[in-house]
């Protein structure tokens, strides 16, 4: 694929040659979570990364193609709705207790 490297170059220059021991990224949550994450990685190529450590819970920073979702009729990481104006977002987060994002 012709974006390829430049995915690979992209992600070098956000966290390094050696992303496992950047600050800037973080690690999974727990077990649970990581062996869940883990197991997407089957569902496509490698384009770049792809390497987990699961004694650390880390998963580097990865690009998937030929993607094969069994089972789904959207993919999990679909993008939410966005409002296209500001009275559209008051409206959306007035009514609640707390926000969304502290």
């Amino acid at each position: 694929m012709r974006w390829s490297p430049a995915l690979a170059r992209a992600v070098e220059a956000l966290f390094g040659a050696e992303p496992k021991t950047s600050a800037e990224y973080g690690r999974i949550v727990n077990e649970r979570h990581f062996d869940r994450l883990a197991s997407l990685l089957a569902a496509g190529r490698v384009v770049t990364g792809g390497g987990s450590d699961r004694a650390t819970k880390y998963i580097a920073p990865t690009v998937l193609a030929d993607v094969a979702l069994q089972g789904a009729s959207s993919p999990p990481w679909t993008a939410p709705p966005t409002a296209t104006r500001p009275s559209g977002t008051s409206r959306y987060s007035a009514p609640r207790r707390t926000p969304l994002v502290s």
